[in-house]
């Protein structure tokens, strides 16, 4: 008989390879983790070490984050009206702007930290986010190494510097997701289960930035739509109706935000910004403030990055079909971008609403990390007899243009003073800035024009709107009541005020979604509540609603007859947050049922 000893022994030692080899994989992606994790701080050590600079949109996020975390804390679990800002008159800002960043924000201060800790926490994590998720989405397509240094490409874009030092908060968290929406399609062709996930990050991407969330949904939509061409019908339609489904969980906040616009003036963001007029025209302008850079590098690092996968895969024509499609895609986006395509935004006034189309960009950046994989991917099969010094040489230049990235957002980042960094230079809006740190409920800061009370119910053409302006202490410039079409709030107005007849009043209670006063009037009275006009406002005077109006500088108006009453004003749940809600709770249900079928079906 054979002995079956040297057998039995072979099998352990199989499996101790395995584990040796399953152990050094995971030492592997947690040192990437890592790695990832360093250039985040290196990336926004600025705002980590010195503070805010005031630039852009910070002053809108953070007054934004204080002001939902604080109402949030209050016991309101979706705080639509932000009851402190526009000097105290309130605005439906979250009826408008997606709230996910500011859950996180809420889930920060809750852990403990600090606002400053927070915010820098909130900044450096949609950074590191967007590495990891690239690093997923590529791992799969181009193995490890190509998929971590086209991660390194997507972080240190130039493009997402520029977002944090223009403190595009909601912005710079919208570039998580297409990774993550491509990884999950893809999987989604193989496995129904991917369906589970991919309708839920569709969800997510829609609470994070709307004008992003338009470009991801008519990108994915074409790109997904090639992809599945010769698949069945069933792979087609279980993959198609992800993006519905997860469109249909965020209804609660899509809903209102579409069919509420009509009450504010939300055509204020294309009048007062540069519009789809801004990309190549004007490159001069936008250099500037340091985008014009920033495109053009862009441009030159995806062409460098092109060139060399094309070469690398002369033997391999489908990754070079691979690599000229992706440049041309750079191409087509450069070309909306531009002046030559404005006919066709014109066609597409939906498409409009993503503001500027500027914003294509971040789709670039997305582009150029692949293009960027696919040429540290092409080293492995470069020609001739000098392979490895080409290849040394190449991912030489690689690198290069990665550190010229870091190097070009430091220098960027640099030129603008920070509340602590010191020196000679001046810190745009420093009062409003610590005004939002250290005294942000003092009924002492302004809201976005674009979210206050529309005025007119007649077609407004952008041209009449004001461009709006502000002291560095954070109040507009301009003193009269109403600044073009927009209702300019005012300091230190009486939280109810007898405009007709006269009378005694009173304050009871002033909280964020319910106002308490008395009103003795000796004669018939019109008053004005030191609230912003909004459908969500329902006045009841002894018990019995109220019919209100929006008055001349957007405040609501009342009338009653002499007599003593109790006013109450609450902010309820309008139609459209109802219709909303009832679509996401259809939509968690049908959810629900398809994920078990999804996750059955695999």
């Amino acid at each position: 008989m054979q002995n079956p000893q040297p057998a039995s022994r072979s099998k352990p030692l199989l499996n101790s390879i395995d584990k040796r080899s399953t152990y050094l994989s995971s030492l592997i992606e947690l040192g990437i983790v890592v790695f990832l994790l360093l250039t985040t701080v290196a990336i926004n050590l600025r705002m980590i070490r010195y503070g805010l600079n005031g630039l852009g949109d910070s002053r809108w996020h953070l007054t934004w984050l204080q002001h939902f975390s604080k109402q949030f804390f209050e016991g309101i679990w979706y705080p639509r009206w932000l009851a402190g800002t526009n000097l105290g008159y309130g605005s439906p800002t979250f009826v408008f702007y997606p709230p996910l960043v500011y859950y996180l924000g809420v889930g920060l201060k809750a852990l403990g930290l600090t606002f400053e800790q927070a915010v820098n926490a909130l900044f450096s994590g949609a950074v590191f986010l967007s590495g990891v998720s690239f690093y997923q989405f590529g791992k799969p397509h181009w193995g490890r190494f190509p998929a971590f240094v086209g991660a390194l490409a997507y972080m240190l874009s130039p493009g997402v510097t520029y977002l944090i030092n223009g403190g595009a908060l909601a912005w710079l968290y919208s570039l998580i997701w297409p990774p993550l929406l491509l990884l999950l399609t893809h999987r989604a062709v193989n496995s129904a289960r991917a369906c589970i996930g991919l309708s839920m990050v569709w969800a997510l991407a829609a609470v994070t930035h709307l004008p992003s969330f338009l470009i991801a949904a008519v990108g994915w939509t074409i790109y997904t739509l090639v992809l599945l061409w010769a698949h069945p019908w069933r792979v087609k339609l279980r993959i198609l109706l992800c993006a519905p489904l997860g469109w249909g969980l965020a209804a609660l906040f899509l809903v209102p935000a579409v069919l509420e616009q009509r009450y504010i003036n939300i055509d204020y963001m294309l009048a007062s910004q540069a519009g789809f007029k801004t990309s190549l025209a004007n490159l001069v302008e936008l250099a500037k403030a340091g985008v014009g850079d920033i495109i053009v590098r862009q441009w030159l690092a995806y062409i460098a990055f092109a060139g060399i996968a094309f070469v690398g895969f002369e033997r391999r024509p489908a990754q070079q079909r691979m690599t000229v499609i992706l440049l041309a895609t750079v191409a087509g986006l450069v070309f909306l971008m531009s002046d030559w395509s404005w006919l066709f935004w014109q066609l597409n006034p939906v498409l409009q609403k993503i503001e500027s189309a500027v914003r294509l960009a971040q789709l670039q950046y997305l582009v150029g990390a692949a293009l960027c994989a696919l040429a540290v991917l092409s080293l492995h099969n470069y020609p001739g007899p000098l392979k490895r010094f080409s290849q040394l040489l190449l991912l030489t230049v690689i690198g290069a243009i990665l550190l010229s990235n870091f190097s070009f957002g430091y220098q960027m980042a640099r030129k603008s003073p920070t509340l602590y960094s010191g020196g000679n230079g001046v810190v745009v809006n420093r009062p409003w800035l610590e005004q939002i740190m250290n005294d942000p409920y003092s009924d002492r800061l302004i809201d976005v024009p674009e979210y206050r009370p529309r005025l007119t119910t007649e077609k407004v053409d952008n041209a009449d709107y004001v461009k709006e302006t502000y002291t560095p202490e954070g109040f507009p410039e301009v003193k009269t009541t109403v600044s073009g079409l927009l209702p300019t709030p005012q300091p230190s107005q009486p939280k109810l005020e007898l405009i007709q007849g006269s009378g005694e009043t009173k304050v009871i209670d002033w909280s964020s979604y319910h106002r308490q006063l008395t009103l003795s009037a000796q004669t018939p009275v019109t008053a004005l509540l030191r609230i912003y006009a909004y459908p969500g406002w329902q006045l009841y005077a002894n018990g019995e609603h109220i019919t209100t109006q929006t008055a001349f500088d957007g405040r609501i108006q009342f009338t009653v007859a002499p007599g003593d009453y109790k006013i109450d004003a609450f902010y309820q749940k309008t139609f459209a947050f109802k219709l909303g809600l009832a679509i996401s709770a259809v939509s968690g249900l049908v959810w629900l049922a398809l994920s078990y079928y999804w996750f059955t079906l695999s």
